[in-house]
C-alpha cells in the first residue's frame, strides 16, 4: 500500500550491482554477469537474487534473507514516480472531498456518529457496538481516513468505493466497501482475506453492514 519514490530495485549496470532498497534497509548484490534461468526469470549469477518478469510493468523479486527466503513485487514505471505519487495522493484527497461535500456528519442510530474533518481526518462517537468484533479496543475516537484501495472486478457495479479508517492507537484500521445510497452511504465492512493485493474482492458471509444518513 505504501508507494514511495525512494524505495525499490535500482540497477547499476556500470558496476553491476543491484541496489535493492526497502523501508527499513538497503540490500546490495554485486554480480559477474545476468544469466537467464527459465523463460521470464534472470539471475544474477554471484549473489541470489532472481528477478522474474511478471508482465510489462511489473517483476518478482526473490533472494535470500539470513536463512529465509524473501523477496517482493515491483511495478516497473516509466513515468516520474513523484508525479505517479503525487496523482495518487490527489485521487485519495478528490474522493475525500466528494464524500465530504454531500455532508461531513455520519450518523447511525445503532454505530454513532462520524465525522470528517479537514486534513482528511475524523472522529468518532459511539462506535462501542463494534468492539471488539470489528475495531480494536485500543482504538481511540479518532484518526486518519484513506481510501487506499480499490473495488476489484468481481464486486464492480455493486460498490462504488473502499474507505479506511486508520485510527491513532497506530494499530487499529478497518476498512468498508462504500455504497452511495439516498441521504447518506452504505459501510459494509471487509476483512483481511478480502483483498487482494489493493483490490477488494470478496465480502464476509456475515459482514457488518451500516447506513450512515449524512448532514453538515
Amino acid at each position: 500500500r505504501s508507494f514511495r519514490e525512494d524505495v525499490g530495485l535500482f540497477p547499476d549496470p556500470e558496476n553491476r550491482t543491484f541496489r535493492l532498497v526497502l523501508t527499513r534497509e538497503t540490500l546490495e548484490f554485486p554480480y559477474q554477469r545476468i544469466e537467464r534461468s527459465g523463460t521470464t526469470t534472470y539471475a544474477a549469477v554471484g549473489t541470489d537474487l532472481r528477478i522474474t518478469v511478471l508482465d510489462e510493468e511489473r517483476i518478482s523479486v526473490s533472494y535470500r534473507d539470513g536463512d529465509q527466503q524473501a523477496g517482493g513485487l515491483y511495478a516497473a514505471l516509466e513515468e516520474d514516480v513523484a508525479e505517479v505519487i503525487a496523482g495518487e495522493l490527489q485521487r485519495r484527497q478528490n474522493l475525500f472531498d466528494r464524500l465530504r461535500s454531500a455532508g461531513a456528519t455520519l450518523t447511525s442510530s445503532s454505530y454513532g456518529v462520524i465525522r470528517l474533518e479537514a486534513g482528511m481526518r475524523f472522529t468518532w462517537k459511539g462506535f462501542e457496538r463494534l468492539v471488539p468484533s470489528l475495531i480494536g479496543a485500543k482504538a481511540k475516537g479518532a484518526g486518519r481516513v484513506d481510501f487506499p484501495y480499490h473495488v476489484g472486478k468481481e464486486l464492480a457495479g455493486q460498490y462504488d468505493g473502499v474507505i479506511t479508517l486508520q485510527f491513532d492507537d497506530g494499530e487499529t484500521e478497518v476498512s468498508f466497501l462504500v455504497k452511495n445510497a439516498a441521504g447518506g452511504v452504505q459501510l459494509t465492512s471487509l476483512g483481511r482475506d478480502g483483498f487482494e493485493e489493493l483490490d477488494a474482492v470478496r465480502v464476509r458471509i456475515s459482514p457488518v453492514v451500516i447506513f450512515f444518513s449524512q448532514s453538515p
